[in-house]
């Protein structure tokens, strides 16, 4: 059996107006959010020292939640995520690279990784 190795993961989401569009009930976003939820219990329960951070996606990326691998506080800050701005992914990209190779100079033995949750 092999054995699973824990991952920083940072999740960036895109908080544009389109985001907002109500193609997906109730809107992209909190679809977005909902999946995100699943995602995050999911693999919390199979490798609880799994850390996720947020960032938003927009004309101001902002770092929302860093490293974390309390649930209920992911969680929280998930559902508190709001809409506004332009969407621009380069400067996203850039501050997740930038949190990533911060953790990895900590000598970390998580893998990282980068979700970006977008509708283009």
């Amino acid at each position: 059996m092999s054995q699973r190795v824990s991952e920083n993961i940072i999740i960036c989401v895109d908080v544009s107006r389109s985001m907002y569009r109500k193609d997906y009930i109730p809107n992209r976003l909190e679809s977005c959010i909902k999946a995100l939820q699943i995602l995050v219990s999911t693999r919390l329960q199979k490798d609880p020292s799994t850390s996720f951070a947020i960032i938003t996606i927009s004309d101001n990326p902002k770092l929302v939640l860093d490293f974390n691998s309390n649930e209920d506080i992911i969680i929280k800050n998930l559902n508190n995520i709001e809409f506004g701005g332009r969407s621009t992914l380069g400067d996203t990209l850039a501050l997740g690279i930038q949190k990533q190779i911060g953790e990895l100079r900590k000598i970390s033995a998580k893998v990282p990784r980068i979700l970006i949750i977008s509708d283009g």
